[in-house]
């Protein structure tokens, strides 16, 4: 019987002890809850404040570049983007219309289209006006352009296909256009010598604006001897005998050569710097 006592006791201080445990138990847990609450409601907000950047950037993603592109197909339809104002500099002898026509930058024309100059477009710009020898298109406003260009220089006039034709420094032929034709050197004898006339426009070119005006005519006239042989006829009279490979060394020595002589002469640079007076037979040949 006592036995029996001593065992109810054992168990019922068995039980209160494991009351306790779970009384515990349920009381950690719990503590455990409010303490993973405040951490859960901290991090919500900033879940949220992600998913709306990233909401955002999705949207910015689609809207922007196509925002900007309407925006830039309207101003292309728009009066903003054509031109209203060309300014041409650098010309000498072409007139701004002229250049402006070959190089096709005018007023209302698309400002960004006429921008942009590679050789495919010099070389159709010079295939319209020869004498264009560079052309730069820069932006100076809004609404504005500026064509800078370089020209080659007119040197002369030649008869092609019937026809008065302006020589340039390049050996290219470009039509007469209000010019004054009494002021050029006229060229002659290169029918069918087309290199050889592009080799004297570039040695003529090279010469000294006072040499190069006192030249008159310019005639091709090889011999055996030389078949480089150039004649020219001097505004004072004289005649000219050179090479085209020499020309424009031999040709810096003629305002010298002149001082230290006297009347109208024959002067022959071929191979060396010597003169003689016109003999009868000369004077007929000029």
């Amino acid at each position: 019987m006592a036995q029996g006592y001593q065992n109810n006791d054992q168990h019922r201080r068995y039980n209160e002890r494991l009351a306790k445990l779970e009384e515990r138990s349920v009381l950690a847990l719990n503590s455990r809850k409010k303490k993973r609450r405040p951490r859960l409601k901290k991090k919500i907000p900033k879940v949220k404040h992600l998913q709306r950047r990233t909401n955002l950037r999705r949207v910015l993603s689609i809207v922007l570049p196509f925002g900007l592109i309407m925006a830039f197909a309207i101003y292309l339809i728009s009066p903003l983007a054509r031109i209203t104002t060309v300014t041409v500099s650098g010309n000498r002898h072409l007139t701004s219309q002229q250049v402006e026509a070959a190089t096709k930058v005018k007023p209302g024309r698309l400002i960004w289209a006429t921008l942009p100059m590679s050789k495919q477009r010099l070389a159709r710009i010079q295939g319209r006006n020869a004498q264009l020898k560079s052309v730069q298109i820069s932006l100076t406003g809004l609404q504005s352009v500026k064509i800078t260009v370089k020209e080659y220089g007119i040197i002369g006039l030649i008869k092609t296909n019937g026809k008065q034709k302006l020589l340039l420094s390049n050996g290219q032929v470009q039509p007469v256009s209000g010019n004054t034709l009494d002021q050029y050197i006229t060229y002659g004898g290169f029918s069918g010598h087309q290199a050889m006339l592009k080799q004297t426009a570039g040695n003529i070119a090279k010469l000294s604006p006072a040499v190069r005006n006192g030249i008159s005519e310019v005639t091709y006239s090889p011999t055996t001897l030389d078949s480089e042989r150039l004649k020219l006829l001097m505004n004072d009279g004289n005649t000219v005998y050179v090479k085209v490979s020499k020309l424009a060394s031999r040709m810096s020595y003629y305002p010298s050569i002149v001082a230290n002589t006297s009347g109208n002469r024959i002067i022959n640079l071929e191979f060396g710097a010597y003169s003689y007076k016109y003999s009868a037979k000369d004077e007929q040949n000029n």
